[in-house]
């Protein structure tokens, strides 16, 4: 009875430690196997970080191309719209400025502005000659033109009128964009001789 005891301890201590030991190696493996996997992974992100492939270059220029273009578009704009407002506020002090000395009778005479569609001039005398030297000419930034010019009398000059500075050339003229003709700026001269813009 007492060797059947034995023995019966004997075999599940053996048992147990067979059992034990098995499981300590069935642990190490998935160990084993789990550390092979994660640097199989590491790997292979370390791999990638040394380049990139043709669909993820393909992917930054065509993102790149686009920010380029809306980038240089926004700044076309708003170039064009400071252009356009520096160059009719140059034409109305043109304009100023012919009728100031009209009014101081500089030199003796009266003064006017001719209107081109790529420039002003500033003229002295009743009628414009392009060849005098003593004009004033604005030219306007190649991406403005002068359309629409409705002037009473017809033409395109505004003369006026020594001591009241009036001028029987009143109306209007626009100032615009080329490439964007929505861009506009209309220029007004009363029958005073005053110009305005909207």
């Amino acid at each position: 009875m007492i060797g059947r005891t034995h023995s019966a301890n004997f075999f599940v201590a053996f048992v147990a430690r067979t059992l034990t030991v098995s499981s300590v190696r069935l642990e190490s493996s998935l160990l084993d196997a789990s550390n092979f996997i994660r640097m199989r992974a590491s790997g292979t992100q370390r791999g990638r970080r040394g380049g990139f492939t043709l669909i993820e270059i393909v992917i930054v220029v065509a993102i790149l191309a686009i920010l380029s273009t809306i980038i240089f578009t926004s700044f076309s704009a708003f170039r064009n719209a400071k252009v356009l407002d520096t160059a009719t506020e140059d034409v109305l002090t043109l304009i100023s400025t012919a009728r100031g000395e009209t009014l101081s009778a500089k030199a003796n005479t009266q003064y006017g502005v001719h209107i081109t569609s790529g420039s002003m001039t500033l003229y002295a005398g009743a009628t414009y000659s392009a060849g005098d030297s003593a004009n004033q000419v604005v030219d306007l930034d190649s991406a403005l033109e002068i359309v629409s010019i409705a002037l009473s009398g017809g033409g395109s000059d505004i003369l006026f009128d020594r001591l009241t500075g009036k001028t029987s050339n009143s109306g209007t003229f626009v100032i615009r964009v080329k490439s964007d003709t929505a861009k506009t700026h209309t220029v007004t001269i009363a029958g005073t001789g005053i110009a305005s813009f909207n």
